[in-house]
This record gives C-alpha cells, structure tokens and sequence, in this order.
C-alpha cells in the first residue's frame, strides 16, 4: 500500500495491521503508527490525525528519545513532532503550531520554517 496512490482508506488498513500493538517490536512499528496519523490528516480526520501523532510524540518523552542523543537510537521523532505542528496549523490551533514547530527539528526544512513563522504570526506573537 501506498499513500502515494491516492487511495487513503486502503492505506490506512495495510498500516493499521504493522501498527497494532501486536507488532509493538517490529521494526517499521513506529512508520505504520506514523502513516495512519497522515492518512487520518489527508482523509480530513484531524482530531484523529491529532491523537496518533500526539501518541508518537508522547512516546518519544516517555522512551527519552526526545533529544539529539535519543534521536540516534531511534525512529525520527522530529518528523512526528512536525506532522503534529502542520495539524494543529490546519485546524488553526496557532500556539499549538507554534510550540510543535519549535520542538521538532525544522532548521533545514524551508516549509516547516514557512509554516512556524505563519503560525507565529497568527497567533500573534510577532
């Protein structure tokens, strides 16, 4: 399955199965768990795009792979921290933007700088 494809539901299915708890220690757990918060965001499910990736990042603070040394061992939890930014920015939740924005590891990734500074702006911090 693909989300390149553009048949989200499908997707979402063949991603749920790796996602389950039943592959907790599978390698590709974490981009399966990943997937299905980006295929809920692209069907439109951003409440349910919101808690996947809020899980993820969640995660990460519990696993202590929050930081630059954790980062190393394992998934990229920058990017789950981004996803999560760019939901809260289309649900027009700025501050949650903002503060996503700011924990993800954005300083190379021109759109996600765009979207911090959109975001600011609305929220009206700048």
């Amino acid at each position: 399955a693909s989300l390149a494809s553009g048949d989200i539901l499908h997707a979402r299915r063949h991603f749920s199965v790796v996602a389950s708890q039943k592959y907790a220690h599978h390698k590709e757990h974490f981009d399966a768990r990943f997937n299905v918060a980006v295929c809920d965001a692209r069907s439109g499910n951003l409440d349910k795009a919101t808690q996947g990736f809020q899980a993820l990042v969640d995660y990460s603070m519990v696993a202590g792979m929050d930081d630059e040394a954790g980062a190393r061992k394992g998934p990229d939890f920058g990017r789950a921290w981004a996803a999560l930014a760019d939901v809260h920015l289309a649900s027009e939740n700025w501050n949650e933007a903002v503060e996503n924005y700011e924990l993800a590891s954005i300083d190379d990734d021109a759109d996600a700088l765009h979207n911090l500074g959109y975001a600011a702006f609305r929220a009206g911090l700048l």
